[in-house]
């Protein structure tokens, strides 16, 4: 979610109050966006950010570390409702599968480069098939 976010420009926003930010000035009414893409590929915050490397967020005793720097579902008061239902699909899904499944590459066929997709108002990777074998028994 940090390495390609779905929506890479996040919501637009109105501002509903003139607002000072550091040295700029923004009036009432303005629309704002936050440049998503931008956070999750800051140098200062993510040494090499554009290597996909899941080990950034776990631990020496390889637990699970949550970032504040991470913003899939944009941040503050109107960031996504749908967040935390989102995160538990995502996660039931990836888990039955995993469970109930090997998932590897279609022999003969190449997956796409992890870094290739669709860029635009939304990212959305290259289609590529894999195969589902069924495990012999579950995890």
């Amino acid at each position: 979610m940090r390495y390609h976010t779905i929506s890479p420009l996040g919501a637009p926003h109105l501002t509903s109050a003139d607002v000072e930010l550091s040295d700029f000035y923004i009036p009432k009414n303005t629309m704002i966006q936050a440049h998503i893409w931008a956070v999750h590929h800051d140098p200062k915050n993510w040494p090499g950010p554009d290597k996909f490397d899941p080990l950034r967020h776990i631990d020496g005793d390889g637990n699970f570390v949550s970032s504040k720097k991470v913003l899939p579902f944009s941040v503050g008061p109107r960031r996504c409702l749908g967040e935390n239902l989102a995160r538990i699909e995502m996660f039931l899904f990836i888990a039955t599968i995993l469970k109930h499944f090997h998932v590897l590459p279609d022999s003969g066929k190449s997956l796409p480069p992890l870094h290739m997709g669709i860029h635009g108002l939304f990212y959305s990777p290259f289609s590529f098939e894999v195969v589902l074998q069924e495990r012999s028994s579950l995890i």
